[in-house]
């Protein structure tokens, strides 16, 4: 007790002594403080000093705007404008300080209100450089990179060594994939500034995007010998580390950093990653755990975590059956808004990580029951019944469906649907490295399986063993090949801070040619989630419906598919011998003559599974067996959703330029 309270008064006097200190300094000695602190990249204490020094005079313009500045370099937008709108009531006509007031609404997303800042400026004084560039990374804000490259580009004719054109040029071109460019502009920076750590940083990044990460440490490593301690330069170390596969190194470093910075998202992410490298599976599921309670609605942090538990646990683990709770509990949110598909997908996901789960296959089934189902209703009651649920609900409920489909096609043509082994069209599935990107590490690999997940559930498509992975054109052709696939599809995928957005080309496996692009973008909550979802549905309406006529009693037919796929009463399809038609080379589905066609189908009963239909032969002699084809012949209008707008994101990364 005598110990802890002389700790106590000492740290009482120490507080007394730095207050005493702190006071009896002048404003403007606080303020140059604060202004060596910012200079230093060190925000937070700039802050600090600011703060004082408008304590002791709350007028102190030169404060004001330091703080202004300190909160813009922080992020903190509406802070900033706080205090550059007090600073404006001391001096209206600080065009710098109007510039900035414009950036920051740009970061607020007010682009309309920060156009008319800039334009203010400019009316009354045509060449400030500070407006000028506002109106630049307002164009990126609009999308409009070329504008602001020219902005910045016309800059440089008469300041060719001004830091924040040459800087924003080095992330614009990079963001346009012009590498060459962008070179040339980093070069340029490092020779005007080399004792900069901004450009040392910008440097790292721009060298992390062209893989040449021995060049990126290099930079990155001097940026921290000049701003020991920044936050971002350490976080960008720390994914250097771990493309390089230096996951010792990345642990060792991130450890560091998550103590300081204990309510950093993005950081305990970052360690999950490293611990599972490592194969530090409790570290790596503690780490994302950690993500979601700072972060709820973080969908990164969560996929991850289910592709962890999917590769590295055991079925029987109750963290996966904590993990598809989620999942049920979502799909039951879904249900009562009658999101029928997006329920589904959840109900899909949760029984992927606990499909021994009672709750969630109750949930599953009574959802195809819901969509009218009720032939796949009961099969899944029987799924409970073969697991050992023995709840007095679950058999009533049995018996009771059982003696309703005691008379439907199925049992009448004494066929188990679902037990059928329909063909289906094979498709390997990987995504581009060169063309996707992801602002969490690895997440193109760890999003390339969780998207397969999502196209897995479609009836008429087998998604070929091996898929989800990376490779170029040329690599993911020649697996396609190799392993007797019909199509293969390449995905390009964008994971930016408030968007998603996956792009993807449908090929032919036996020559290449691409029959089919589509592009799915989402913003919000449930962003990926939502892509995942439209994207399962644009691949089941992208390959029309075939079957095959497995039973035929004179001019009655069955065929194996039924009103799941989207078979419908009146419907007419053709008959085709097996070996007579091919794939189409030049779209998605088959060719065939009219000589080929055998007769037709025309369905008059449909079971989930299973349709009945009249069949008619087209020439006198009756050609038609059971083994055929039934294809649907009309061509099915696919919609494709909006395409994503380019760089989103990308002038946040622009307001931070210093």
């Amino acid at each position: 007790m005598p110990d802890r309270f002389g700790k106590s008064i000492y740290f009482f006097l120490l507080l007394l002594v730095f207050g005493w200190h702190v006071s009896a300094q002048s404003p403007v000695e606080l303020f140059r403080q604060g202004e060596a602190a910012q200079g230093a990249g060190n925000y937070y204490r700039a802050i600090e000093w600011y703060r004082s020094a408008l304590t002791a005079n709350p007028h102190y313009f030169d404060a004001l705007q330091g703080m202004g500045e300190a909160f813009f370099g922080l992020g903190e937008y509406a802070d900033a404008l706080l205090f550059i709108d007090k600073g404006l009531n001391l001096d209206a006509g600080n065009h710098y300080l109007r510039s900035l007031k414009g950036r920051a609404l740009i970061g607020l997303g007010r682009f309309v209100d920060a156009e008319a800042e800039f334009n203010t400026v400019l009316s009354e004084v045509p060449n400030q450089i500070d407006a000028r560039f506002g109106l630049a990374e307002l164009d990126v804000a609009h999308g409009k990179v070329k504008n602001a490259i020219y902005r910045f580009e016309d800059a440089l004719k008469k300041l060719p060594d001004n830091r924040r054109a040459l800087l924003s040029l080095v992330l614009l071109y990079d963001a346009l994939d012009e590498s060459e460019v962008s070179e040339d502009y980093i070069k340029a920076a490092l020779r005007y500034h080399p004792a900069e750590a901004s450009v040392r940083y910008i440097a790292g990044r721009h060298y992390v995007e062209l893989g040449r990460y021995e060049e990126a440490e290099y930079h990155v490593t001097l940026a921290l010998n000049l701003q020991p301690g920044d936050q971002k330069a350490l976080a960008l170390m720390s994914r250097i580390f771990l493309k390089q596969e230096k996951y010792a190194q990345t642990v060792s470093l991130l450890e560091g950093m998550v103590s300081s910075q204990r309510d950093n998202p993005e950081l305990w992410y970052t360690l999950g990653i490293a611990y599972d490298r490592l194969g530090r599976l409790d570290e790596a599921l503690t780490s994302l755990h950690r993500v979601f309670r700072l972060q709820s609605d973080n969908e990164m942090a969560r996929i991850a975590l289910e592709d962890i538990l999917i590769r590295s646990t055991d079925l029987e683990d109750p963290v996966r059956r904590d993990a598809a709770s989620f999942h049920f509990q979502k799909a039951g949110l879904l249900e009562g808004k009658y999101l029928l598909s997006q329920a589904l997908y959840e109900y899909r996901r949760g029984l992927l990580l606990n499909p021994y789960s009672i709750e969630g296959r109750r949930g599953f089934a009574n959802l195809y029951r819901i969509k009218g189902f009720l032939g796949k209703y009961l099969n899944e009651l029987e799924v409970l019944e073969a697991e050992g649920a023995d709840g007095v609900d679950i058999l009533d409920e049995l018996e009771i469906q059982r003696s309703m489909q005691s008379d439907t096609l199925a049992q009448r043509w004494k066929i188990n649907q679902f037990q059928m082994q329909p063909k289906t069209y094979q498709v390997l599935v990987a995504y581009d490295p060169a063309t996707s990107s992801g602002v969490h590490y690895n997440a193109q690999d760890i999003l390339s399986r969780y998207l397969v997940s999502a196209i897995t559930g479609i009836p008429h498509v087998t998604v070929h063993e091996g898929s989800a992975y990376s490779g170029s054109f040329s690599a993911v052709f020649q697996t396609a090949r190799e392993q007797g696939t019909d199509y293969f599809l390449l995905l390009t995928i964008n994971e930016e801070e408030r968007s998603f957005a996956v792009k993807g080309d449908i090929y032919t496996s036996a020559t290449g040619r691409k029959l089919d692009h589509f592009s799915i973008f989402r913003t919000g909550n449930d962003r990926i989630a939502g892509c995942a979802d439209r994207l399962g549905q644009y691949m089941k309406d992208a390959f029309p419906l075939r079957g095959t006529l497995i039973d035929r009693k004179f001019d009655e037919g069955i065929a194996d598919f039924g009103s799941f796929h989207g078979a419908e009463q009146g419907q007419e399809y053709v008959i085709l011998r097996q070996d007579r038609i091919a794939l189409s080379k030049e779209r998605i589905g088959f060719t065939w003559t009219e000589n080929d066609v055998l007769g037709t189908f025309t369905v008059e009963e449909t079971d989930e599974f299973l349709s009945r239909g009249v069949v008619k032969k087209r020439s006198f002699f009756d050609l038609i067996n059971p083994g055929d084809m039934v294809l649907f012949p009309g061509e099915k209008e696919t919609q494709t959703p909006r395409d994503s707008v380019p760089h989103d994101e990308l002038y946040r990364d622009i307001l931070q330029v210093p």
